[in-house]
């Protein structure tokens, strides 16, 4: 992708430099890709190797990404703020031979020998050192890799948000079949430039932000912090001369929040457009962006399986305003089936299953492939249904319905009540135990700056702006959502906070009412 696009930019800036950052043009990324390939050979790295990249948004990821991949290893993302025995557990279950670390390494991770890479200037142009410990030597060292499937160019970790984080190994047509879908659908070219909120140690920064602008020719800027910072975002947008981002519900949330103070208005901040991915986007908040921003939001649906999207709302066909609407599937094949594995008739709900050209070979180890890859169809554990123009509609997740003694309830669904209020900025609902029903739903919400909204008012304006069973029996007030590693909210640690009861105090609160039994 680098290589087609530096042919045909090479004097463009590929990397915008932002707060004194060093920026590159696409001749000096590829040039300086390459070099540092060649330190990598010369340091031991062969081909087929797996090489973690442990790093935040920084250029040295970018150009060790490229290097790697241009000396036919295996590049493996981690993310940098996770514990040293997370880490080195990552490593081991990907069979890295070294580590790339852009901070010095913890002597925990140090299961395999860790390499400081550092991006500078100098008198020969762009640059990056790769600097390895005189005591540690790959010579002798064995490849200790799982088997990886033919092609593979990439390992990344899902999420976990679910349950642990499974290795995720990639092709080179996976990557090339969701970058070209992401393309295709904003109609990104070289006019085009945004600032990468979204980490890229997952598929949403990696691949819906920097592969996709790359390989349309456009201009990346990466956060001066290495990672999403709100005080800086729009300082850093305006400089880069941004016209679109891509980034997860509560990023945009967060923006909203102090758009009144920090927002530099659309002369200053033209924006093509907005997208949205990784997790549901509400109506409501969907509506303030566009009012806040004065720009439309396209909202996309993917996962680390499906090497990032799997469909996407069309620039040039933004109709509707359904929140569940995610667009048509972009370079992949989408259906819906039925618990016993049948196909379920147009409109109707049930399990969303992919195949095509960016499914995954299979989870890496021994990580099981059945039940959810079965000849090559991917059963994504999600709930949507299709129209009969093809378009598909997310209604929820199964493994995150609430089974209220029967009745299976949406989180999203309860969510789009909440954020209809008009001093509520984010909403997750979850289940909680409950002895005699199973479970009761139960939210979390954060509020705007001076609401005065008590968790009853919250009950009450549910229950006059949704059906009953939408109505949570408890409701927290926080100051903040604890987030997983790609910025998404973690309802597993919301539903461990309110069933401990924590959070009563330090301006959170909780009520339990009782309910009327399912029928």
């Amino acid at each position: 992708m680098l290589t087609a696009a530096a042919a045909s930019h090479g004097a463009h800036t590929a990397v915008h430099g932002t707060a004194g950052n060093t920026g590159a043009t696409y001749t000096e990324l590829t040039e300086a890709s390459a070099d540092f390939a060649r330190q990598a050979q010369r340091a031991g790295v062969r081909r087929g190797d797996t090489i973690g990249l442990l790093s935040d948004n920084r250029l040295e990821f970018v150009i060790s990404l490229f290097g790697l991949s241009s000396l036919g290893a295996v590049a493996a993302p981690i993310d940098p703020r996770l514990a040293p025995g997370e880490v080195r557990t990552r490593l081991q279950a990907v069979g890295a031979r070294a580590v790339l670390t852009t901070t010095p390494p913890e002597n925990d991770i140090r299961s395999v020998p860790a390499f400081h890479v550092r991006a500078h200037r100098g008198s020969h142009g762009l640059a990056l050192t790769l600097t390895t410990d005189p005591h540690t030597s790959l010579a002798d060292r064995g490849q200790g890799s799982p088997a990886l499937p033919p092609g593979c160019e990439l390992i990344l970790f899902t999420a976990g948000s679910t349950g642990r984080p499974k290795a995720v190994p990639l092709t080179g047509t996976n990557l090339g079949s969701s970058v070209g879908g992401v393309i295709s659908s904003l109609r990104l070219g070289a006019s085009d430039a945004t600032l990468l909120a979204m980490p890229l140690f997952h598929g949403h920064g990696l691949m819906g932000g920097l592969l996709a602008t790359l390989a349309s020719g456009g201009r990346v800027a990466l956060p001066s912090s290495g990672r999403f910072s709100a005080h800086s975002f729009w300082p850093e947008m305006t400089d880069l001369g941004a016209t679109w981002y891509t980034a997860v519900p509560s990023i945009h949330q967060i923006l909203l929040l102090r758009a009144s103070s920090e927002y530099p208005g659309p002369r200053e901040a033209p924006l093509r457009f907005i997208r949205s991915c990784s997790a549901p986007l509400s109506a409501a908040t969907a509506q303030k962006l566009t009012s806040a921003f004065h720009a439309p939001v396209v909202r996309a649906y993917g996962m680390t399986e499906t090497a990032h999207q799997t469909a996407s709302a069309q620039l040039n066909n933004l109709t509707g305003s359904d929140e569940r609407y995610v667009g048509v599937p972009t370079g992949v094949e989408v259906g819906i089936t039925a618990p016993d594995g049948s196909s379920v008739p147009i409109g109707e709900e049930g399990e969303i299953v992919v195949h095509g050209a960016s499914v995954m070979p299979g989870y890496l180890g021994d990580e099981p492939a059945e039940p959810a890859l079965a000849g090559g169809r991917f059963r994504t554990g999600d709930l949507g249904r299709l129209d009969s123009d093809g378009a598909l509609y997310l209604t929820g997740r199964i493994k995150e319905l609430i089974n209220r003694g029967g009745e299976k309830i949406s989180p999203e669904s309860v969510e789009s009540v909440l954020a209809q209020h008009p001093q509520v900025v984010q909403a997750v609902a979850f289940g909680i135990p409950d002895p005699l029903y199973g479970e009761r739903v139960a939210a979390a919400v954060t509020l705007a700056g001076g609401s005065t909204a008590t968790p009853d008012a919250l009950r009450e304006f549910c229950g006059k702006h949704g059906s009953g069973i939408l109505v949570p029996d408890r409701i927290m007030i926080v100051p903040r959502m604890p987030l997983t590693a790609k910025g998404t909210a973690d309802r597993r640690v919301l539903a461990c906070r309110a069933t401990s009861g924590e959070g009563r105090g330090a301006g959170a609160a909780v009520i339990q009412s009782p309910r009327r039994p399912a029928h």
